[in-house]
């Protein structure tokens, strides 16, 4: 079917230019009305769970994230090794929401750009200071990803190079 307009006598102009594709053709009465409230999600669709990394060495890299997190190894296979600071139950999960745990998962491939989606993480026994000089002593390292120098946060990365922000300290001030 053609894009275009319907004219006062019925028949098709097309709007569109050259190479343009055409808008969809969603019915009127599918849109979700802009003062509708959406339904909302099944209650076991309404939590994050975990969060997969893709890595050549799920071993190394939960081990750094566990130092980094004080998250202990949860779940341990072939390949691929869950961690979080607590062990997920449903009762635990339909009980309140919890904080999702981290899977490492062995993959062929190498990372080749910038990460799309990246952890931040605050100290709480000390300071941001403190804990970007104690993070390269366990495989972590500064990044430039064009922050720019006035942020108040610092840019790392872990041992196969996921990049993770350091923001500022949860410690209470003395």
């Amino acid at each position: 079917m053609a894009c275009g307009r319907q004219s006062a006598v019925g028949s098709r102009q097309s709007s569109r230019r050259p190479g343009e594709c055409p808008r969809p053709t969603t019915p009127q009465h599918a849109l979700p009305h802009p003062r509708r409230p959406r339904p909302a999600p099944p209650a076991s669709l309404r939590c994050t769970r975990r969060c997969l990394v893709d890595c050549h060495d799920p071993e190394r890299l939960a081990a750094f994230w566990c130092e980094v997190l004080d998250f202990k190894v949860i779940d341990r296979s072939e390949g691929k090794v869950e961690i979080g600071s607590w062990m997920p139950t449903a009762e635990e999960v339909r009980a309140r929401q919890m904080p999702p745990t981290l899977v490492f998962i062995d993959v062929p491939e190498g990372k080749t750009v910038k990460s799309r989606l990246h952890l931040d993480v605050s100290p709480i026994d000390g300071s941001t200071e403190e804990e970007v000089t104690r993070l390269p002593g366990l495989g972590a390292v500064k990044v430039d990803v064009g922050q720019g120098p006035d942020r108040n946060w610092v840019v790392m990365a872990d041992p196969e190079g996921n990049e993770f922000d350091v923001l500022r300290t949860l410690a209470p001030h003395d």
